[in-house]
């Protein structure tokens, strides 16, 4: 339900007794919350999509905080201005705080970027002072807040709907296996193979849909990140003044920031996905290896072989992508940490904790050298896979 809704249900005109219009809400939803994470919105117009891009970054600026969470949403002048008026509903005073510009058609010119962009971040952390971080963050990334408990949220009936047909998918793949299990011969097998091989693409083509929607927020925030970044450097290799040049270099680390965080999400779900999808196919090539031995080779020759050796190269391609995958991680690894580098005053006190970084460096580059080595390795047993298969 939207904040404008409260005022239906005070409409006098119906019978106290008549509460078909009334709806409950949850006590005291609208207490100030103790939050201990440092709160900090970073908010850039993007001219792609004519919308304000809103990083939200809860906890300390330092690459080791392994406790830093970040969300970004991109909403449009429209949206922030009628989240506003919810807002103002719960405290008036918050008409002050916000931007005299901006209206629901509101486009700011070029030069007016920079400024909309600060007012957006000062209103924001304004608001989250007012009513509320759970209000607030609810309201930005259409979550299920305390006055919204009795409507889907789109966001998580979509996760939750391509969550339902993954697990759809892993029963008929239970199903099959139960077939398996009450095969007699070979040749019954041969027909329960084809339903496998269908529940297999089932469960990739799901698993791929439910890990691109989460992927697609965070592919956004990397784009706009390295755009930005650009344009900091740029800016930076211009002759400006010493307030610019400061300005510059805050938004040149807070995005490059940005862009290690996006760049660390989508990794660890590529990581996922391909850590399922060779677990999948892996589990389908040691049950063709135990009716090898079941049935016997020559049978099994005639009638198996062909499916096993498709699906040891399978096998091989999701090894391959899933190694390929950490040593991405290992590289992200080892530039989060070069990364701390930015955030030091080097001064005399600075040495030792340059030269310690130094090491983690070395270190970090010797696991990724690890990691390439693991990818050749795998590249070789794809090779091989798909020549047995000629």
């Amino acid at each position: 339900m939207n904040l404008s809704a409260i005022s239906s249900v005070l409409d006098m005109s119906s019978p106290m007794e008549d509460l078909s219009d009334w709806v409950a809400v949850k006590a005291n939803i609208f207490t100030k919350e103790e939050d201990t994470d440092h709160l900090r919105f970073i908010c850039a117009w993007s001219d792609e999509a004519s919308k304000v891009a809103i990083t939200l970054h809860e906890g300390s600026r330092k690459a080791s905080d392994q406790n830093n969470k970040n969300r970004v949403c991109l909403l449009s002048m429209s949206e922030i201005y009628h989240m506003h008026k919810q807002f103002c509903l719960i405290d008036t005073s918050l008409a002050r705080d916000f931007p005299k510009e901006i209206k629901p058609n509101y486009t700011p010119s070029r030069k007016k970027y920079e400024y909309i962009s600060t007012c957006i971040e000062h209103y924001l952390s304004c608001a989250v002072q007012k009513v509320g971080k759970k209000l607030v963050v609810a309201s930005m990334f259409n979550e299920e807040d305390p006055l919204s408990c009795y409507e889907e949220n789109w966001n998580e009936f979509k996760i939750k709907s391509l969550e339902d047909l993954v697990d759809k998918a892993y029963k008929e793949l239970e199903e099959v296996l139960q077939l398996r299990g009450r095969a007699e011969s070979l040749l019954q097998l041969t027909t329960i193979y084809a339903l496998e091989d269908q529940v297999f693409k089932n469960i990739s083509d799901y698993l791929g849909e439910l890990y691109n929607f989460h992927l697609h927020p965070f592919l956004e925030l990397r784009e706009m990140s390295h755009s930005r970044v650009k344009q900091a450097k740029d800016k930076l290799g211009e002759e400006i003044g010493p307030n610019i040049r400061q300005q510059a270099q805050k938004d040149f680390e807070d995005w490059s920031e940005q862009s290690l965080i996006a760049t660390e999400a989508i990794q660890q779900l590529y990581l996922e996905f391909y850590r399922k999808t060779y677990n999948l196919m892996l589990g389908g090539r040691d049950r063709m290896l135990e009716d090898k031995k079941r049935f016997g080779k020559a049978a099994f020759g005639l009638h198996g072989m062909p499916r096993l050796l498709k699906l040891e190269v399978q096998v091989c391609q999701e090894d391959l992508k899933l190694h390929n995958a950490i040593k991405a991680i290992k590289a992200y690894q080892r530039d989060k940490i070069k990364s701390q580098l930015t955030f030091l005053s080097y001064d005399y006190g600075a040495v030792q904790e340059v030269e310690r970084i130094e090491e983690e460096i070395s270190n970090a580059q010797l696991n990724v050298f690890d990691a390439d080595l693991d990818v050749i390795e795998a590249e070789e047993r794809l090779y091989k896979s798909q020549v047995a298969l000629l």
